[in-house]
């Protein structure tokens, strides 16, 4: 899925960090222009969220949802 590996190579640059075979990468939703992805770390004692992004193609705009407030903010 061309649209999942951009937004995963954008994920990576922007938080610094590399979605190896320690994180699980669910597709929530997608559409023609965005996708929705859930990362979730695995660790030795279960797993946890690392976060919801939510990437745009036409406008290159990742974002990362708020956990108190469940609304997506652009990720710097």
């Amino acid at each position: 899925n061309a649209l999942a590996k951009e937004a995963i190579k954008e994920i990576e640059t922007k938080k610094q960090v590399l979605l190896d075979n320690h994180y699980t990468i669910l597709i929530q939703a997608q559409t023609k222009d965005s996708v929705d992805i859930h990362i979730r770390h695995q660790e030795q004692s279960g797993s946890s969220s690392f976060g919801f992004f939510r990437y745009t193609q036409s406008t290159k705009l990742l974002e990362e949802m708020d956990a108190v407030s469940g609304n997506y903010k652009p990720v710097k």
